[in-house]
């Protein structure tokens, strides 16, 4: 009777990494680090997620292999998937599909604003930590929350970390808190 194949059993996400579970121990070989085997589909309208690399279990045989990748959109669903067919156990078996592939949740990072520039009494620039052009959120203005009665009134993208925000007119001498939410 010819071994089992290997197969995926869990996926453990990180902002930046995906951690793939194997349900026996593989061959620790070129073919398991190779990263044209590996990619992350998404399964909706989230961010694309590149593989830059791989990186096995420290161990003769690893059980997991970590992904390190760009990073996923917080709550979207995706899809690992390895694409070769000569990935080997220790017991000479391949792994095929269907057992290649697992769904998992992106966990991302929360982007944190970077700056808020007034520009003039209706006008305020706000740049974010991160890129921000798979965010269809951004151009939101109820994202943009403001103390002392002030309001959004309308948002726009300057690039891809800076928003302009019109506002009501801001008082001078008044100091403004921004809530930024979505």
């Amino acid at each position: 009777m010819p071994p089992p194949n290997p197969k995926v059993v869990d996926v453990e996400a990180g902002s930046r990494t995906v951690r793939i579970f194997f349900d026996m121990p593989m061959e620790n070989s070129d073919e398991l680090k190779d990263k044209a085997w590996y990619s992350i589909v998404s399964l909706g309208a989230g961010v694309p997620v590149e593989v830059f690399s791989i990186e096995p279990e420290q161990t003769i045989y690893p059980i997991w292999v970590d992904l390190i990748t760009s990073e996923s959109t917080i709550g979207q669903a995706y899809k690992a998937v390895i694409t070769s067919n000569k990935l080997r156990s220790v017991y000479a078996s391949y792994l095929l599909a269907p057992f290649n592939e697992i769904a998992f949740t992106g966990t991302g990072e929360q982007p944190g604003v970077a700056a808020v520039t007034p520009i003039d009494p209706t006008t305020v620039h706000v740049t974010f930590t991160e890129d921000m052009l798979h965010n269809s959120d951004l151009v939101l203005p109820a994202n943009y929350v403001w103390d002392n009665g002030l309001l959004t009134k309308q948002v726009e993208r300057l690039n891809s970390k800076t928003v302009k925000l019109t506002t009501t007119e801001q008082q001078q001498e008044v100091l403004y808190q921004l809530d930024v939410t979505g």
